[in-house]
Order: structure tokens, then C-alpha cells, then sequence
């Protein structure tokens, strides 16, 4: 793949960070054969590594992907209320 986005999500605990995981690997990516997306926690940070063969399908997966990590983290952040 020719283009990469990382992304660093502190998630206040590993637990959280691999519940994000968890919600977020099932999701099918639309064209795997023009991006691809890995997951890793490091401490309390999940890293998100999104690669694509173009810009565009770097910005339509990482688009994607931004939607359902924000839903996720308000589901997370309602946990500790």
C-alpha cells in the first residue's frame, strides 16, 4: 500500500482499549483490496494503522472507520457515568 494514516485513541484503560478493538474488527472494510486496517493496544492507547492504495481510499476507509470510533467511545465514555 502506498499511503498510511496512524492513529493513537487513548482509551483512560487496556480494557477499554481492547473493548474498541472488539467493536471495531468486526466491521468489514468495503474494498480490501485497496486498504487495510490494523489494530493494536500499547498500554491504554489503541493504535490504528489504516493503509491505502490511493488517497482517496485512505480517506474513504479512515471516514469509515472515524464514524464508528466516535460511536464507540461515547458508548465507552457512558460506561464510567
Amino acid at each position: 500500500m502506498q499511503h498510511a494514516l496512524k492513529l493513537e485513541i487513548n482509551c483512560k484503560t487496556p480494557r477499554y482499549a481492547d473493548a474498541m478493538i472488539n467493536t471495531l474488527s468486526p466491521d468489514p472494510i468495503l474494498k480490501p483490496d485497496e486498504a487495510s486496517i490494523n489494530y493494536e493496544v500499547v498500554g491504554e492507547t489503541l493504535v490504528i494503522n489504516i493503509e491505502g492504495q490511493s488517497i482517496r481510499s485512505l480517506r474513504v476507509t479512515a471516514n469509515g472507520l472515524l464514524d464508528t470510533v466516535q460511536e464507540a467511545l461515547e458508548c465507552i465514555s457512558s460506561l464510567d457515568s
